[in-house]
């Protein structure tokens, strides 16, 4: 940080008239300086600097360097120089001044500083009428009424870029960070002319959660590369909240919904309390209970199917079983065992006959471990 020396204790200070001159984008300043401090003006490295307010704080936006300045006690030395001005962008007037300064013990250190009287308004391509932006699912919408260039009429542009970007604070001018968000070259534009009724339709960038300043930046194409030569800053930001990612059904689970719906009806029967339930008295004897039928539905109504069990069936009924054969099972009953999932049960059925369960193998999807797990409840 700069620190200001006192008028008494400075080394040179401004003495006369001091002059600028602006053209594109260089300055060309000049002053007188008189020295205060012969012994400290010869040693210390001095500079010329060209400052504007832009909007806020001062800002130097050119400078000349000078080195030492050899002089008596007293004498009054001219300086000056052109450098290429880093020009504050907008459309309105700036107070300017010049501002002498060297690098001292403790850092930098402004001996003078003097602003002229009037303001300048810096002659620079500019955004007028309205302007407007307009998000559409991946891409924006922008419009401009008219882009002019107010320079005289021999001049023409640098490549002008009209650029949509998001700020994480509102801009007031000066270098910033943010997000371009969208952007278009429009080309360059003679001196006294204007580009109207401007009207694109550009792919967007995905800005990342947060509330934005969204900002519209006029620029030109210099020495420097692209520089900001006016901005419409909009009133109201834009709001881009965290959204929770959706969950994903994992397969695993898809395979155990699988296997409950295609349970066989059997196992649930028997693990029904519904056999406690008296039957009807028959007319004559009958034959062992019949398992219940292996259809999912005759899960829900387990007492239905007992009433229905005295024996007016042709056949014997088979016996229950706590395995599922592997020659003779449905694809169902094969899906519900656990870790057998509807396709490997397909598969199961597919490469039929078995001689024996170890055959298994040879089925894709069932190894020997998944084997040895399942082979308990496996029968031929």
């Amino acid at each position: 940080m700069s620190q200001i020396v006192a008028p008494e204790a400075a080394a040179m200070r401004f003495a006369g008239p001091m002059n600028y001159r602006i053209e594109g984008d260089v300055a060309h300043f000049e002053a007188d300086l008189k020295v205060c401090d012969p012994a400290r003006a010869a040693v210390a490295d001095w500079k010329l600097q060209f400052w504007t307010d832009e909007g806020g704080p001062a800002v130097c936006i050119a400078e000349v360097p000078l080195g030492g300045v050899s002089a008596a006690q007293g004498a009054v030395i001219p300086v000056g120089g052109s450098a290429l001005a880093s020009l504050p962008a907008g459309d309105h007037p700036h107070r300017v001044g010049l501002r002498l300064a060297c690098f001292g013990p403790e850092g930098e250190e402004q001996h003078d500083f003097s602003t002229f009287a009037h303001a300048q308004h810096f002659q620079l391509p500019r955004l007028a009428g309205v302007v407007g932006y307009r998000f559409d699912a991946d891409s924006v919408d922008l419009n401009v009424a008219r882009v002019d260039n107010p320079r005289e009429a021999g001049n023409l542009s640098g490549t002008l870029s009209l650029e949509l970007w998001a700020l994480p604070v509102a801009y007031r001018g000066g270098d910033f960070q943010g997000v371009p968000v969208a952007g278009i070259q429009i080309g360059s534009l003679a001196g006294q002319d204007s580009f109207v009724d401007l009207a694109f339709t550009l792919p967007a960038s995905q800005l990342p959660p947060g509330e934005w300043h969204m900002t519209l930046m006029l620029r030109e194409w210099t020495p420097s590369g692209f520089v900001t030569r006016d901005f419409s800053r909009f009133a109201q930001t834009y709001l881009v909240e965290v959204t929770a990612p959706a969950a994903e059904v994992a397969p695993v689970a898809a395979e155990v919904a699988q296997a409950v719906e295609a349970a066989p009806a059997v196992e649930v029967a028997v693990a029904a309390p519904a056999v406690e339930a008296p039957a009807a008295k028959p007319s004559r004897p009958s034959a062992p209970a019949a398992p219940a039928p292996k259809k999912a539905s005759a899960a829900k109504k387990t007492v239905d199917v007992k009433a229905a069990a005295p024996a007016k069936a042709t056949k014997k009924a088979e016996p229950v079983t706590d395995t599922v054969s592997i020659n003779k099972a449905k694809s169902a009953d094969l899906a519900a065992l656990k870790g057998v999932s509807k396709k490997l049960a397909d598969a199961v059925v597919a490469g039929r006959p078995y001689a024996k369960v170890d055959e298994l193998t040879r089925v894709k999807g069932l190894g020997p471990k998944l084997l040895d797990k399942l082979r308990s409840q496996l029968s031929l």
